[in-house]
């Protein structure tokens, strides 16, 4: 299997490709960056696998090109900026090849599903968000929501902790365009079946997450799981579904700071005349709440991702074999029976699933079903 992985120079290119270099299913992997030397990078940083690695310089605005380049292998990995997610389907689709993204915020996610009748057609599939979240906590979500009869509320709260050691002074932990989103634009929240917008930076919640992480306040942020929770679970019920995210606190003021001072505004400027844009590990739970049996319960699973390992479990075949055509996310892709949480070990997560008995007087009885 051939897999071309666009913004392969960026972190997540970075990992994504070293998880696919380590693959023995994976044949060769095309890293492309917009410099072919940054690409080359990341193939010089391979412990594993370099050998059938080769870089390549795309511009994935350059529509030709891209499809071009895409000719001729089974799988694109979109690792690059959000916003070019639809050039880059485009380019599947010309290319007649399957697609997978690691996410899209909110309103991107929402447009790349119209592209599911286009996909379906060509008898070709796009998996939407295969990252850390969305993704592992897509699939967490699923597997939760298999123990239940009915699902009427997905939350998702992620927790982050920088743990490295030395003085760095500003340490995104990804792309710094999309945490500038995520932390300026207006999130979005799905309640009582209807999608509405909440202010940036609000929604303070405290919530204790597992270890290294600890004590944290998540706020609520743009996010995709919104958009890909109500298409996937609405027949199961689903009424309400959200997504907060909780930095460090020393980061989060950095980020505040750099909102205030209008950094992360897109509006273009007049400089000198002409207008132009302004701009110059983690640990996750997916919480349910649904009936089994009748009864209410909670479900919740966590999982903790190691920064310094891989955070996706590169299961590449099912993408160019998977019999689920068009657009699709993580959680509906997943063949439960066959992908169970465990696979996910090997890559040093680790999961733990719980769901509750109905509720009593003397609350509720958790028992572990997976782990």
């Amino acid at each position: 299997m051939h897999i071309v992985v666009l913004g392969g120079g960026g972190a997540m290119g970075r990992i994504t490709a070293r998880a696919l270099a380590e693959d023995a299913r994976v044949k060769r992997v095309t890293v492309a960056d917009l410099s072919e030397a940054t690409a080359q990078k990341t193939i010089d940083w391979l412990e594993q696998g370099r050998e059938k690695a080769v870089a390549a310089a795309c511009d994935v605005r350059d529509a030709d090109g891209l499809a071009k380049l895409l000719g001729g292998s089974d799988v694109v990995l979109n690792a690059t900026d959000y916003p070019f997610n639809l050039d880059v389907m485009q380019a599947a689709l010309t290319a007649r090849i399957p697609y997978a993204d690691l996410g899209g915020l909110f309103h991107m996610t929402r447009k790349q599903y119209e592209l599911h009748g286009a996909f379906a057609e060509a008898g070709l599939t796009a998996v939407l968000g295969i990252g850390s979240t969305p993704g592992i906590t897509n699939v967490l979500a699923r597997v939760a929501a298999d123990q239940l009869e009915t699902v009427e509320r997905l939350d998702v709260r992620v927790g982050s902790a920088d743990l490295r050691s030395g003085d760095v002074p500003f340490a995104p932990p990804y792309s710094i365009r999309t945490i500038l989103d995520e932390c300026s634009l207006e999130p979005m929240v799905f309640a009582d079946g209807k999608t509405h917008a909440v202010a940036p930076l609000t929604g303070q919640e405290a919530i204790a997450f597992p270890a290294p992480v600890g004590q944290m306040t998540a706020m609520y942020t743009l996010h995709s799981e919104v958009a890909l929770f109500p298409v996937s679970f609405g027949e199961r019920g689903l009424r309400h579904a959200s997504f907060k995210i909780a930095f460090p606190p020393e980061f989060l003021d950095q980020l505040r700071l750099l909102v205030d001072l209008g950094i992360a505004n897109t509006a273009p400027l007049a400089v000198r005349g002409a207008r132009k844009g302004q701009r110059a590990s983690q640990a996750s739970d997916a919480l349910e709440v649904g009936h089994r049996g009748g009864d209410d319960v909670d479900a919740a699973v966590g999982v903790v991702d190691p920064v310094d390992r891989h955070l996706v479990d590169a299961q590449a075949a099912p993408l160019g074999e998977h019999e689920q055509l068009g657009v699709e996310e993580p959680a509906v892709v997943l063949d439960v029976v066959e992908q169970r949480v465990e696979r996910l070990a090997p890559d040093r997560l680790e999961a733990a699933l719980r769901v509750g008995e109905a509720r009593s007087q003397n609350g509720l009885k958790n028992s572990v079903v997976s782990a």
